[in-house]
């Protein structure tokens, strides 16, 4: 199929989219019980190393002018977490080394695997409060250009990001359910999105999970998105909705992570209007895996 450089604008604007989707080491991490109520925290001390997997899955169908545009991504990191000394209680902070990373990319143009050899074995830094609310520091150096058809710029906090599933802030007895509202606004290739999502999470019980006794947390999604942008002559809005699956588990005695899994579904469509009008529907669909390996 021969690519148009309106085609071209057309999907990366489409990957824009589609990334959108405190102690120390005498604390306890955990206290309570899960009958009157267990509070749970991630902790991470000076001289813990974790090492993880990750493996994020991305499918886009999208119709535009008159052909059916399909693009997958595959990525896959290893990467080590490292505790750092700690002085300040309402947050930890640890260092993050990309070990490995690898991306497959199949596409309108083929197939293609993009050189990302100058984000391995590069430190930034993890800031996060205990309840998973994270930011990464440090990365400004860390981006690679996978090009317009796939992304664009792409900054190391872009592929690997929500390494932390958010935990409640309030102590929860087994069964109970909570909401957590999340808004994202992301500015990027010309466009201002907007992802507003509900999420019902549920302590769901008690598993033990590589020989660790873990908390297991499951949610379910509903949301919407929204934005608009410009690019050349065309205006750009964009609507859908979307739905998220997670199922995570802690080792709430240590406060680490061990492995999460989420999915989900977004249906969108693009709108442009200009020199040409289009109209473009798009099914996008994520699959994002982390687990614990040493």
């Amino acid at each position: 199929m021969k690519t148009t450089n309106l085609s071209k604008g057309i999907i990366g604007i489409a990957m824009t989219i589609i990334m959108i989707t405190g102690c120390s080491s005498t604390q306890q991490v955990y206290k309570g019980n899960p009958q009157d109520g267990l509070y749970i925290s991630y902790c991470l001390n000076e001289g813990d190393n974790l090492k993880y997997k990750y493996i994020f899955k991305n499918s886009q169908v999208m119709e535009a002018m008159g052909q059916t545009m399909e693009t997958t991504i595959t990525t896959q990191a290893l990467y080590t977490l490292i505790g750092q000394n700690i002085e300040n209680t309402d947050e930890f902070t640890g260092k993050i080394v990309v070990n490995d990373l690898s991306m497959d990319i199949v596409g309108p143009q083929g197939n293609s695997n993009p050189d990302l050899s100058k984000l391995i074995g590069k430190p930034f830094t993890l800031s996060s409060t205990p309840w998973g609310v994270e930011k990464m520091i440090d990365t400004d150096s860390l981006s690679i250009d996978l090009g317009p058809m796939n992304g664009g710029q792409q900054n190391i906090s872009d592929i690997l990001h929500n390494i932390l599933p958010n935990l409640p802030e309030e102590a929860i007895t087994l069964g109970q359910n909570w909401t957590k509202l999340d808004t994202t606004v992301i500015e990027k290739q010309g466009m201002n999105i907007t992802t507003i999502i509900e999420k019902l999470y549920k302590f769901d019980g008690f598993e033990t999970i590589n020989n660790q006794s873990c908390v297991k947390i499951t949610s379910a999604g509903t949301g919407t998105i929204d934005g608009s942008g410009k690019q050349g002559d065309m205006d750009i809005t964009v609507e859908g909705d979307l739905e998220s699956e997670l199922c995570f588990y802690i080792d709430f005695a240590k406060g680490h992570l061990v492995k999460s899994d989420i999915n989900t579904i977004t249906e969108t469509t693009l709108i442009m209007t200009g020199s040409q009008n289009l109209i473009m529907p798009m099914t996008v669909e994520t699959n994002a895996s982390i687990c614990l390996i040493k």
